[in-house]
């Protein structure tokens, strides 16, 4: 039966997939130690005689069952391709050392892939900070097993780059520190400036909460006044001081239409 603290490593651990395989072995390792299993990897499956004793059948019994289950972790943490390619290993030891001949030697075209993930890799809003630069610091590790070796500056560049859009002021306070600002100091550091962001994002929802519904006062539009003023008096219908009276003819005298309508004709 699994430990606690095992399974816990093992709830951490990526199913080998063919790219992974030294995250995916340094978990399990961890994990198999943490069970007490690790000796079944490293050591040859036992044999019994013909006439085995009462403790050899107790350690070779012992041993099958171990190896058993170290054999069952392994596989749970494979996809279902990779399970296909080793279920079929006699012993716990076979399996490893059969993934480890397969996958341990890296192509140039695996570390291309592993510096790409590296390079690519980005937080995500919900994510915390403090797991996403451990991924990130661990990667980096595989890398340098590769013979691919990252620099500290260049792994806190990289870090602080893989940030989501809100950390720009957060990132651009700590370039400012970046002459001082170390590796081991980094995931610190974003802890806290992560804790501020989060005060900053409730205190502006509890401000946006409290603000009273309907307190925005509506502006009144500016009243006009007709552009007349009844400044202008004389014979234009259109107006509103026209409507509605009688209009007469300044060249007639006649009601009932304009000068520049009137047809009357004088001698």
């Amino acid at each position: 039966m699994t430990s606690r603290v095992g399974a816990s490593e093992l709830a951490k651990t990526e199913k080998l997939n063919g790219t992974n395989f030294h995250a995916w072995k340094r978990r399990i390792m961890l994990a198999l130690t943490l069970e007490r299993l690790i000796y079944v990897i490293n050591e040859l499956f036992p044999t019994l005689g013909d006439k085995p004793t009462y403790e050899e059948k107790r350690t070779y019994e012992s041993f099958t069952s171990d190896d058993l289950m170290a054999k069952t972790i392994m596989l749970a943490f494979m996809e279902d391709g990779q399970i296909r390619v080793f279920e079929d290993c006699p012993t716990a030891k076979d399996m490893f050392d059969t993934i480890a001949s397969k996958y341990n030697t890296m192509t140039t075209m695996h570390i291309q892939l592993l510096q790409e993930q590296y390079n690519s890799y980005r937080m995500k809003e919900s994510d915390n900070v403090m797991d996403h630069v451990n991924k990130m610091l661990v990667m980096a590790k595989d890398l340098a097993v590769v013979g691919n070796v990252i620099s500290d500056n260049m792994q806190i560049s990289t870090i602080l780059n893989s940030l989501p859009p809100f950390w720009d002021m957060a990132v651009t306070a700590l370039s400012v520190q970046f002459d001082i600002l170390t590796l081991e100091k980094l995931p610190i550091q974003l802890a806290l400036q992560q804790q501020c962001l989060t005060k900053r994002n409730r205190a502006e929802l509890m401000t946006v909460q409290e603000k009273p519904v309907g307190s925005h006062v509506p502006v009144k539009p500016k009243q006009f006044k007709n552009r007349n003023d009844g400044k202008f008096k004389g014979n234009y219908a259109g107006t509103r001081k026209s409507q509605g009276t009688v209009v007469k003819c300044y060249r007639c005298g006649k009601p009932g239409h304009i000068k520049k309508k009137c047809r009357t004709k004088f001698p």
